[in-house]
């Protein structure tokens, strides 16, 4: 709304218009009756002019509750982003740290592994040695069994001497 200041509250009278722009120093209106506002309060380009507008002031005051309440969210979403920048930019510490400690498992699951195939090739070397010893004894004891065998047919045979029966003694 635009009004001239010298005139009186009783002789008050309006003229309305709408904000297009605005810079630092300048409000762009546009008024609807251009003519017939210059004829009720004479105001000419350049002039300075008093506005006033309730509508223009309770958008104001919410506009500034807003601005509060969008200020204290932007606040809360630049912590949130900061925090996942920092988990972000940490990532590459994060992927060397899990990277040094499985290379260590790894190393040292190698080992273990070098070191159980080393044992069982020493147990295998050690059984061989033994199956060897085993076969050695097996093949004596099977030499001597064949050695010392006796058939039913040996009995008579061998024995003849020990059997007083079998011989003439001269």
């Amino acid at each position: 709304m635009l009004w001239a200041p010298d005139i009186a509250f009783d002789d008050f009278k309006k003229c309305s218009g709408f904000i297009i722009g605005k810079t630092e120093k300048y409000i762009l209106t546009r008024i609807q009756e251009i003519q017939r506002c210059k004829k009720i309060i004479n105001f000419t380009a350049g002039q300075s002019i008093s506005l006033k507008s309730d509508e223009l002031k309770e958008n104001i005051e919410t506009a500034l509750e807003l601005n509060k309440i969008l200020t204290k969210k932007r606040l809360a979403l630049s912590s949130k982003l900061k925090t996942l920048k920092e988990f972000i930019d940490g990532h590459t510490e994060e992927i060397n740290a899990i990277n040094k400690k499985y290379d260590t498992l790894i190393k040292k699951l190698n080992i273990e592994w070098k070191l159980a195939l080393e044992k069982a090739q020493e147990q295998k070397i050690y059984n061989t040695q033994e199956y060897r010893n085993y076969a050695t004894r097996l093949d004596e004891v099977d030499f001597k069994i064949e050695k010392y065998l006796i058939e039913d047919d040996n009995f008579y045979t061998d024995r003849w001497s020990l059997d007083p029966s079998l011989y003439y003694k001269k």
